[in-house]
């Protein structure tokens, strides 16, 4: 938005999100006696780290990244380290800031040495 503070009934502005965030619907607003129509709704991105990814012993699909930035609405594909297995659905899909992580257990294999 611009930086004037105060709007009349039937103005309309162009709103804009943060960086990375996206907006549901139209970037322009008009001012009403119920107040801006459509509201405003900006969406945030979901963030990934590699420690959120290591405590879980994931991997992100599609290669070695250290956090992955995800747009709201997208879904991402997620595999296990070598020696775990994944036990919820691998894809998941980032709304509004909140991504759910897969699990992975133990392959629970065994070695032996042999002597």
């Amino acid at each position: 938005m611009n930086k004037q503070t105060e709007y009349l009934e039937n103005d309309r502005i162009q709103y804009k999100c943060h960086p990375g965030y996206d907006l549901e619907g139209s970037d322009w607003i008009a001012c009403k006696k119920e107040g801006w129509i459509p509201p405003p709704k900006c969406f945030a991105p979901c963030i990934l780290t590699k420690q959120q990814l290591d405590n879980r012993n994931l991997l992100l699909n599609g290669g070695q990244r250290h956090s992955e930035w995800i747009r709201n609405g997208h879904t991402i594909e997620f595999t296990c380290k070598k020696g775990y297995f994944i036990v919820s659905p691998s894809i998941r899909k980032c709304v509004d800031g909140n991504l759910t992580l897969p699990s992975c257990n133990s392959s629970g294999k065994c070695t032996v040495s042999v002597n």
